[in-house]
């Protein structure tokens, strides 16, 4: 964004924003290593593959989907680690980081499943208005999540982008035998 706002060549803007990819998965990648130090060397060795390395100095948005799940994994460890209960502050952040991954490509909402990681222990400690807050939260962000994402994930589902003809449909006879023919 910046090379474009020079108005720099196309390759300038190119390389610029493949190191801007870059540079975001090693601030993330360290900051996660930060956070939950049991899985430093885990982050380490994802981040070291040679398809990461490559598809982080890509120009596409998997280097912050992929630097933000190692974040959002690497926050519920930590909250699985300390052995307390869990706190309103904690379970916010998990939200965010949840919020800047998931709309990018919405297959990632998956990755709230990481939440099981924590143990239910230790969501017993909270006061009922916190309860209420989290609940509330999740609700507003699920909303927001199908707002921004749902439309294009039903469209997907319901068009006719999908494969069909193995599925008897009593409307049409196609199918992937030769009876049309």
């Amino acid at each position: 964004t910046i090379a474009r706002l020079f108005d720099a060549p196309f390759q300038i803007v190119l390389i610029s924003g493949r190191l801007a990819n870059l540079l975001l998965l090693v601030v993330i990648s360290i900051i996660s290593m930060k956070c939950c130090n049991s899985l430093k060397f885990a982050i380490a060795a994802i981040c070291l593959l040679p398809s990461t390395v490559w598809l982080m100095s890509s120009y596409t948005y998997d280097s912050w989907n992929l630097a933000f799940c190692l974040l959002f994994v690497a926050l519920c460890f930590r909250i699985r680690e300390s052995r307390k209960c869990i706190r309103i502050a904690e379970i916010i952040g998990l939200l965010i980081v949840l919020l800047l991954f998931t709309p990018i490509k919405f297959v990632y909402a998956i990755m709230i499943l990481a939440v099981i990681l924590i143990p239910f222990d230790q969501f017993k400690g909270m006061n009922k208005s916190s309860k209420v807050v989290v609940l509330v939260s999740v609700v507003a962000l699920g909303t927001l999540l199908l707002a921004i994402r749902g439309k294009e994930a039903l469209a997907y589902l319901t068009t006719s982008s999908m494969d069909t003809r193995g599925v008897r449909n009593l409307t049409t006879a196609q199918s992937y035998t030769m009876q049309w023919a």
